[in-house]
């Protein structure tokens, strides 16, 4: 359930644990790895595991992992371990923190300056100091804390909570705002480019007191925009089923974002659909955004897709060559019956206009 992180040099390091039940739904033995975070070479040959200190394979790992830039490993574990752990490169334990009876689902952020690690726990947010794992707070959110944190440029910090609300905290653990949304809040925060809005879905289904990581059902449910300054929501988009998956927004301010509905959607920065892609199962999981601009998802259809947006229109055919000048009836050019619909091109003082059906062509010295 862990997403892989990459790090410095090409090792992909995920943590194991499956569903409950899963195993035995299947027919299959309950895997003896379920407790071990592993660290992979990018050949797919094993670099190192490790277990948790208790050693119990209930004890599942699905934090996924945050990396410091010297290495360090940071991530956390279900009960009966409840342990957040800080690793080496080479997976030696720094130093772990336990939290008795507390189950990790929440995934861990790194401050700017490394020296702090934020992570929910239970029904709080904590806070550790990254070399040592010593606690300078924690913040009680009241209610269970599946959502991982996310840090802006200024240091505060984000994260949504199964009581359906939606926490901003300074760098000190100061509550700067909470807003609350739908009945859980199961996914983490994303944000424009320029950190203003905040967006998170909710997920209106199952009871918030019995924390998890798939919704057995799931009712309508929404995508929230939410004015990163004072909590106040901008916008929402409906979707019909629980969106627990993380948006992923594009250098343009698009937003991409899974719903178990089964569809992929993609949005404006004013919440408008742009499209829609089914699945053909629930997307839990969170898109990625290639460098070629492709989005990437998985499905509970037991696939993994690569979508591609045709953001063209129409084509029209340039039937001349540039060096062959056309005489113009005088100094006036007349667009007559057609409306121009853009620029095609601007080569030696000639310029293209193309009519808003991309039937007609006409140049302009």
């Amino acid at each position: 359930v862990s997403s892989p992180k990459v790090g410095a040099d090409g090792t992909i390091y995920f943590g194991s644990g499956v569903t409950d039940g899963a195993p035995a739904a299947m027919g299959l033995p309950t895997p003896v790895t379920s407790n071990t975070f592993y660290a992979v070479n990018p050949d797919g040959t094993e670099k190192w595991s490790f277990k948790t200190n208790d050693g119990d394979p209930n004890s599942k790992i699905y934090s996924t992992p945050a990396i410091g830039s010297d290495g360090t490993i940071y991530f956390g574990s279900r009960e009966p371990d409840s342990r957040f752990y800080a690793l080496d490169s080479n997976g030696n334990e720094k130093w772990s923190v336990q939290k008795p009876g507390q189950a990790i689902y929440s995934s861990p952020a790194l401050s700017q300056d490394e020296k702090t690690v934020y992570v929910g726990i239970g029904n709080s947010i904590h806070a550790f100091n990254a070399a040592d794992g010593t606690e300078p707070w924690s913040v009680d959110t009241g209610a269970f804390v599946l959502s991982s944190p996310k840090i802006t440029s200024d240091g505060n910090i984000y994260v949504g909570s199964t009581g359906g609300t939606v926490h901003a905290l300074d760098s000190t653990g100061t509550e700067l705002w909470n807003t609350k949304l739908g009945t859980s809040v199961y996914a983490s925060p994303a944000f424009s480019p320029d950190e203003s809005i905040l967006y998170i879905g909710d997920y209106n289904g199952r009871n918030s007191s019995a924390p998890g990581h798939m919704p057995a059902a799931s009712n309508p449910s929404k995508l929230y925009a939410i004015d990163r300054q004072n909590g106040n929501i901008v916008w929402d988009f409906q979707a019909q089923g629980a969106v627990i998956s993380t948006a992923e927004v594009a250098g343009d301010g698009s937003i991409y974002v899974g719903s178990a509905d089964t569809n992929l959607y993609s949005l404006k920065p004013d919440g408008t659909e742009r499209w829609r892609f089914s699945t053909g199962g629930k997307v839990i999981g969170s898109p990625s955004i290639d460098p070629q601009g492709r989005v990437i998802v998985g499905s509970r259809s037991a696939a993994m897709f690569m979508v591609v947006e045709d953001k063209s229109e129409w084509e029209y055919d340039l039937e001349y060559t540039f060096d062959t000048e056309a005489k113009l009836c005088d100094d006036r050019f007349h667009l007559m019956d057609f409306e121009v619909k853009d620029f095609v091109n601007f080569i030696d003082g000639w310029s293209d206009f193309v009519a808003a059906n991309g039937s007609e062509i006409a140049r302009l010295k």
